[in-house]
């Protein structure tokens, strides 16, 4: 029977050949015999995470944190894993957690900025399509289309409706509390067409 760094060895080799399904296994059969090594776990999520299986790494690399939480790798898995499954500030969070551990360690800072930088231009990207909506807003055709359009004809000159509209007009920063109304949201839709080319 083989040891438990008899299995890493295995699943190491696996992992180097690509084999990620086999050194899955292997680090599997290593973990049944030393379930508290946080190295074997690392080392099975870093093959969950080359076959995109990121639910998995994510529980393998939160085992390596919950073992070690001094060790730096474990937070570089777990990071992966967490932008893998679309958790940029979780990922955040975590690289950000690690530098703790290793203050100088190249690439979490890396990480990090790239994800700051993902989050300005979505930002960015949001604050675009905002602008649009809010000069379709200005346009002086805006209130004749609502009382026009079929999707807002039935409440274009209800006076709760219009006050929404007008404080909108007048602090743009006000849409975001709004778009819980559904009256706002089919108005912006109609500001929308008004600034499309």
């Amino acid at each position: 029977m083989p040891t438990a760094d008899e299995w890493k060895a295995k699943g190491n080799e696996a992992f180097s050949a690509h084999k990620f399904d086999d050194a899955i296994e292997y680090f599997s059969n290593a973990i049944e015999l030393a379930p508290e090594n946080h190295v074997l776990y690392s080392n099975r999520s870093a093959a969950y995470a080359s076959l995109n299986q990121f639910n998995q790494a994510l529980a393998d690399a939160d085992k390596v944190v919950q073992l070690k939480p001094d060790w730096p790798k474990g937070y570089s898995r777990k990071g992966v894993a967490l932008i893998g499954l679309d958790r940029k500030h979780d990922a955040l969070a975590c690289y950000e957690q690690g530098l703790k551990y290793d203050p100088q360690n190249e690439q979490f800072k890396s990480e990090i900025e790239q994800i700051k930088e993902e989050f300005e231009q979505e930002g960015n990207g949001m604050a675009q399509i905002f602008g649009s909506m809010l000069k379709g807003f200005q346009h002086p055709k805006f209130f004749e289309l609502l009382a026009l359009s079929p999707e807002t004809s039935a409440f274009a000159n209800d006076p709760e409706f219009l006050a929404k509209i007008k404080a909108i007009q007048k602090n743009p920063n006000l849409l975001s509390q709004y778009l819980t109304d559904q009256r706002v949201m089919a108005a912006l839709t109609l500001a929308m067409k008004l600034t499309q080319p």
